[in-house]
C-alpha cells in the first residue's frame, strides 16, 4: 500500500511524481491496480487522482 496523506492540501507535481515508480512497479505485477486518495471537503482527493491519472497515461 502506498499512503499519501492528503488531508488538507494539494500535492505538487513533484510530490506526486515521486510516487510513480512505486505505482508502476505494483501495476506490472498486479492483475488490477487501484489508487485511492483520502477524501476531503475541498475535493483535493479528486484533484490528486486526476493528476496521477494524467502522469500514468
Amino acid at each position: 500500500m502506498i499512503y499519501c496523506d492528503n488531508s488538507g492540501f494539494r500535492y505538487t507535481p513533484q510530490e506526486l511524481s515521486e510516487q510513480l515508480p512505486r505505482i508502476q512497479k505494483l501495476d506490472r505485477v498486479a492483475e488490477k491496480t487501484f489508487i485511492f486518495a483520502n477524501k476531503h471537503r475541498h475535493g483535493q482527493a479528486v484533484s490528486t487522482i486526476r493528476q496521477l491519472w494524467v502522469m500514468l497515461d
